[in-house]
């Protein structure tokens, strides 16, 4: 309470934000057990927007940008995570903990391959919908998808991620990849692992419930189908795909 009051006193000082930002840090800490993942997630980004408003008048404290890479990490964001611990090593060269930042970026860095090559695959995705569709080879699809794999099955058995964060996101695109490639069996378990998280995922429950009714499992793509269809009676695939199941 009193570094947001410091904070209404005097919004141009730094050190009144950044206390702010590790106090709402140790609370986060402190409460991480009992929280669902929706409390998680605000609290972590107002932890976030505490440390980047600090950032914004001091450009050059180590604190916020080591504690904004940690931040960012429980985010399950680790690219902007290795760009806040390089930019705390690349000011601190000769501090005290230097090896020790450095030893959290190398591990960051690896996640943030592996994030990086997810938001590959949603890029691919993304061209299957465009008109660019004819442009993605499929040899690249499966080098992307053979990559890729064993981070998209851990996050499937993943019974309890990481702060509740779930990349329904990749599960959808890679569920696209797999789908061009045909291999319908795994696109199904992707799509049904979206709609396990976003059980309302119009374009998800389609396709789930195409690739169920192509395997011959009528009761699956029936359950998809009606679900879609109450959400949106006017979709002609959804009311088609009723109907033949």
């Amino acid at each position: 309470a009193h570094y947001e009051k410091a904070v209404q006193l005097d919004k141009t000082y730094p050190l009144a934000r950044l206390n702010l930002a590790l106090a709402l840090q140790d609370a986060f800490n402190k409460d991480r057990k009992s929280l669902d993942a929706d409390e998680k997630q605000q609290r972590l980004h107002a932890i976030v927007d505490a440390l980047e408003a600090t950032l914004d008048l001091d450009g050059n404290c180590l604190p916020a940008w080591r504690s904004l890479g940690v931040a960012n990490l429980s985010l399950k964001s680790p690219i902007k995570a290795e760009e806040a611990l390089a930019k705390w090593l690349e000011l601190a060269d000769a501090h005290e903990h230097r090896a020790v930042v450095q030893k959290q970026f190398d591990k960051v860095t690896v996640e943030a391959d592996a994030e990086r090559q997810l938001l590959y695959v949603i890029e691919l995705a993304r061209q299957l919908d465009d008109d660019d569709a004819e442009d993605v080879d499929d040899d690249e699809l499966r080098a992307v998808l053979l990559e890729v794999g064993p981070v998209i099955q851990q996050a499937l058995t993943d019974e309890e991620p990481a702060d509740g964060i779930v990349r329904v996101d990749v599960f959808f695109a890679a569920a696209l990849l797999y789908k061009k490639l045909e291999h319908p069996e795994r696109a199904r378990q992707l799509f049904e692992a979206v709609l396990q998280h976003a059980p309302h995922h119009d374009r998800a429950l389609l396709e789930a419930a195409t690739l169920c009714l192509n395997l011959g499992d009528l009761d699956a793509a029936l359950q998809h189908s009606m679900t879609a269809y109450r959400l949106d009676p006017t979709d002609a695939g959804v009311t088609c795909n009723v109907g033949v199941c």
